[in-house]
């Protein structure tokens, strides 16, 4: 091994551990941020990291691609879009203060707290007031199966109140990818993973919706995070923007709607774990189903534009891949542009299958699907991680077998 290798080798030893660290405190870090460099331009930190230009001017309220030297620029979004500063009411020609505190229900005294700026008899057409405190801001996105009702029920609001905050909107002709504005009083996060993958729960779950991107073989089976559910969507959504033409894939399971023991898997207890089936070169009606796959086999394209989904953004805390699998996955990584230093950081390969680290690793039976483990997040405190995920070779008889 040449004297850099060995550097690269050392470094990726240390960056892992500190990310066990990280992960086994059960907290995330905080949004990663990019600090501009001359000769940097938006369009092109946009690709290098794949991330969609759109979101990347959106989570850094940017009105254009103009960005200068020493600006730090966020390369995910916050937890939540918005802040918990309450609802902001646009006024209305002919409106007075007394009439908008009666409509939200509020005393004029709270009204003048909340807007100490101001003048009572003085409010003009096109003002913005805060009408409310300790509800949070969110800009949802709607998803692939939702209705008003369902995303109302999620959030505990009610259908009026969408239709109040969203003007103009038709209830029965919502569309996937459509914004809307909620004002909601629950925490960021109200679900959340308790204990470990083989012995936990899962509080407040959510259930993966459909999506043109996959099939799911069993929607009882199919209850995750927050975050699990929205780190999957993301991903699948940004193959298909990239390819309308990708065939589906079949999601197999996820977590029961309240975690803990689920037939047929040691693991899948808290929300964070799903098996999806690989993108293959030839998928029966479009849809690729769990079957055992090799490497020619495999659409090497689709599945590594999925995994750097996550992998750029430190979502995984570990992903099995069986090993015969790994050596083409990882020279096509390298072809598209991936380091040294990421790929000795992604990946097991080429060190062997008992090699301790590698975010992408060996497990047993699994080269008729990937087993994906999202990270703890830091709005689930009892969430705990399978130190030998990151650390430790597998035991085949070891408890923590996916």
């Amino acid at each position: 091994m040449s004297h850099r290798r060995l550097l690269l080798h050392a470094r990726a030893i240390a960056v892992t551990g500190l990310l066990f660290m990280v992960f086994t405190g059960s907290v995330e870090a905080e949004p990663r941020t990019w600090v501009v460099r001359p000769g940097d331009a938006l369009s092109v930190l946009a690709k290098r990291f794949d991330i969609d230009l759109d979101k990347l001017r959106r989570w850094n309220e940017l009105d254009n691609d103009a960005i200068h030297v020493g600006q730090k620029l966020l390369l995910e979004p916050t937890k939540s879009i918005g802040s918990f500063s309450g609802e902001i009411y646009v006024v209305s020609k002919g409106d007075t203060l007394g009439r908008i505190a009666s409509s939200y229900r509020v005393t004029l005294d709270q009204l003048l707290q909340w807007n100490p700026e101001v003048t009572p008899d003085r409010i003009v057409e096109g003002q913005k007031l805060r009408v409310g405190q300790g509800s949070r801001r969110i800009e949802y996105r709607i998803r692939s199966g939702e209705t008003l009702a369902l995303i109302a029920a999620r959030n505990r609001v009610t259908i009026k109140e969408l239709l109040k905050w969203n003007a103009g909107i038709n209830p029965d002709r919502i569309r996937v990818d459509q914004r809307l504005v909620i004002f909601s009083k629950l925490p960021p996060s109200f679900s959340e993973s308790v204990g470990a993958p083989n012995r936990g729960q899962l509080i407040n779950g959510v259930k993966l919706p459909t999506h043109s991107a996959f099939v799911i073989r069993d929607r009882e089976r199919a209850w995750g995070t927050e975050e699990t559910i929205d780190n999957l969507i993301a991903a699948f959504s940004s193959v298909k923007k990239g390819d309308r033409k990708a065939p589906r894939v079949m999601v197999h399971d996820l977590s029961l709607r309240n975690g803990g023991t689920m037939f047929g898997h040691n693991s899948h207890q808290s929300g964070r774990d799903v098996d999806i089936a690989y993108y293959q070169r030839n998928c029966h009606q479009g849809i690729c189903a769990l079957k055992p796959v090799s490497p020619s086999d495999l659409d090497l394209k689709r599945q590594w534009r999925l995994l750097k989904y996550w992998l750029v953004r430190r979502q995984t805390e570990a992903i099995f891949i069986d090993y015969h699998l790994q050596k083409q996955l990882y020279q096509h990584a390298r072809d598209q542009g991936a380091t040294e230093e990421q790929l000795l950081m992604w990946f097991q390969y080429p060190r062997g299958r008992t090699f301790p680290l590698g975010v992408i690793r060996h497990y047993p039976k699994h080269d008729d699907h990937i087993h994906v483990r999202f990270a703890c997040h830091k709005s689930d405190p009892q969430c705990q991680t399978f130190r030998p995920l990151l650390m430790q070779p597998f035991d085949r008889d070891s408890e923590s077998a996916p």
